[in-house]
């Protein structure tokens, strides 16, 4: 096994017996998050690389002149199965049949002028629960049409799932021929190298401040097993759901362990694993912001690259203060199919 492979699988593993519950103080989630930072710090390469290409809009070559790196949601990725959680929907199913209706029942009754419950239901809600005689029968009703619409409302949560993160995709490999290929159409673009000290865990945008957490992808046969998360989010439902129709919350599931997005986003199949992909991970309280600055280390031009776009990389590289430019070539004295890169000297 590569040092490179058992890292990974090590990390994995960590990650998986990890919980950090929400209601813990700052000092001691720091404390149970710390032995997995420390290891992946003493396993993490000095240098990330990211391929682009020359979009229409011109977007890459903005974010380069700009010394930013963007971020995107999983379900905007090329792989429809990326970040694609497991849910066993016949056990959740069980766990909602599980609901004991008459305990609930009695909280809603004991509970009708505390904040709880008013912070629990809407106004509307709390007017029709005074005026119904029946609601041990509503809730019967909200949990049996939940188990007949649980594979139709658990797709929404995975969608949801997907839609949350913001996430940069990043690579130990500069050389990688298929990467070329795939990510930067065909070598005619670029890979952008970055130092791994500028990645601090802090920093501000635009006054803001944001955190990001850096950890490798998790190769594996399997999705991330989301069943847990799933039968929270079910109860939820039936929970604030008595009357009208099951619709889905705005915010559907209170995260019983702060590191669930992490997990839930950093297992891919291993046909991809010679990647070596690592995911950048940007914890914001602004929705709007998907970016951080951050000055390229050096810059590598594609084998096929047009002169045009050539001219333009080293402009921009020279008003950036980039110094360190390279061209990708064929390395023809090897007898493998490698690639090398030589400096371009401005």
């Amino acid at each position: 096994m590569s040092e490179n492979k058992k890292f990974r699988e090590t990390f994995g593993k960590l990650l998986l017996e990890r919980v950090i519950p929400e209601k813990l103080d700052i000092n001691e989630k720091i404390e149970l998050i710390t032995p997995l930072n420390e290891y992946v710090k003493k396993n993490i390469p000095k240098s990330f690389f990211r391929y682009r290409s020359f979009d229409n809009e011109g977007k890459n070559l903005n974010a380069l002149r700009n010394n930013k790196m963007y971020f995107n949601t999983p379900n905007n990725f090329n792989d429809p199965h990326d970040c694609s959680v497991y849910i066993d929907y016949e056990k959740v199913k069980q766990e909602i049949k599980k609901i004991d209706l008459i305990d609930m029942n009695k909280f809603i009754n004991e509970n009708k002028n505390t904040k709880i419950y008013k912070d629990l239901f809407t106004r509307e809600q709390r007017r029709k629960f005074s005026k119904n005689r029946i609601k041990l029968e509503c809730l019967q009703k909200i949990q049996d049409n939940l188990c007949l619409e649980i594979k139709e409302k658990m797709k929404f949560l995975s969608d949801y799932y997907r839609s949350i993160p913001k996430i940069a995709c990043l690579t130990e490999k500069r050389d990688d021929s298929p990467m070329w290929a795939y990510y930067a159409d065909s070598h005619k673009g670029f890979v952008i190298e970055y130092d791994v000290e500028d990645l601090s865990s802090e920093m501000k945008i635009e006054g803001e401040k944001v955190f990001i957490n850096c950890y490798p992808i998790i190769y594996s046969d399997f999705r991330f097993d989301a069943t847990e998360s799933a039968v929270a989010f079910a109860k939820k439902m039936v929970f604030q759901n008595f009357v009208g129709s099951l619709k889905c919350p705005s915010n559907p599931v209170e995260l019983k362990d702060e590191l669930f997005f992490i997990k839930a986003n950093i297992f891919k199949h291993k046909d991809w694993h010679n990647e070596k992909e690592w995911r950048i991970w940007l914890n914001s309280k602004e929705i709007d912001i998907n970016f951080i600055n951050i000055k390229p280390k050096a810059i590598y031009l594609g084998c096929k690259i047009s002169k045009d776009n050539r001219d333009k990389i080293i402009n921009i590289a020279k008003s950036i203060e980039c110094k360190e430019i390279y061209q990708m070539l064929e390395d023809n004295s090897s007898p493998t199919y490698k690639l090398k890169y030589e400096k371009i000297e401005k």
